[in-house]
């Protein structure tokens, strides 16, 4: 009955998922709506950013063309919101895959049955990396829909490859989570270091430019290698997809390796 247990995390996710992916979808076709009057007024809004503080402009984007449909994009919805999202979502999933399992005390049950370890901890990364996939299709769809109703022209391709990048940064953080929860008990930690990692991060990529002995430091944070290239504008940039899969495949293999070291009764 468990050895598909791909298919059975996805069974239990479908609420999380469902649930997510309305709230974003939702939030997504609002902002879209806005677009028309970040149009007529852009003057005045890339005064304003051009006027904020340098730390703002730091960590969220020096510039941003909001009269165009990938400028608007890019500070509303890809500066802070969609990435914020999918770091929680993924972090959430990461955590209860394994950590979760056991705090709830149904990880014995998983481990009586006739599954190696390694495969429950590939399906559980593999469910993760498929619901986050499905939230990216979900942003992405309702983003063209928003598009759609307002006249905003936009390039599909490069709004999918964005959201996939966006989905990536997510599933570095959330594949960290699922790594401390198979490495460790409890799922507050894996939760705790995961966001931890995800703050500190994003506090390195944004104070490198302001502070010369961090912009060495800069190319360790998973920040930059989703901000520097602006997909939106530029189309995906093969570096920045290899270092941010890297980082997740590496984390989800040391995560297969911990969970079959580990003494689960300590």
């Amino acid at each position: 009955m468990l050895r598909n247990l791909f298919a059975k995390t996805l069974r239990d996710d479908r609420r999380s998922l469902l649930w997510w992916g309305g709230i974003t979808a939702l939030l997504a076709f609002l902002i879209t709506l806005l677009y028309p009057t970040y149009r007529d007024q852009a003057a005045t809004f890339e005064e304003f950013w051009k006027d904020a503080p340098a730390i703002m402009r730091s960590f969220f984007g020096e510039q941003f063309d909001f009269g165009s449909p990938e400028g608007f994009l890019s500070a509303e919805i890809y500066s802070t919101m969609a990435p914020l999202i999918f770091a929680i979502f993924a972090i959430a999933a990461g955590s209860r895959a394994i950590a979760g399992e056991e705090q709830d005390g149904t990880l014995e049950i998983l481990l009586a049955q006739p599954i190696p370890r390694r495969r429950i901890v590939l399906h559980k990364f593999a469910a993760m990396a498929t619901t986050s996939l499905l939230l990216a299709i979900t942003l992405a769809v309702a983003l063209l829909a928003g598009s759609a109703v307002v006249g905003m022209e936009i390039d599909a391709a490069r709004l999918f490859g964005a959201t996939l990048l966006t989905a990536l940064l997510g599933l570095t953080f959330g594949s960290i989570a699922l790594l401390i929860g198979s490495a460790m008990r409890g799922k507050g930690r894996a939760i705790g270091i995961a966001t931890g990692l995800a703050v500190g991060t994003f506090l390195l990529n944004g104070l490198a430019p302001l502070v010369s002995w961090l912009e060495p430091l800069r190319v360790l944070s998973p920040w930059y290698w989703f901000t520097r290239s602006t997909p939106l504008q530029n189309g995906l940039a093969a570096a920045d997809v290899a270092i941010l899969s890297g980082i997740v495949l590496v984390a989800a293999a040391l995560a297969t390796v911990a969970f079959e070291r580990r003494d689960i009764a300590t």
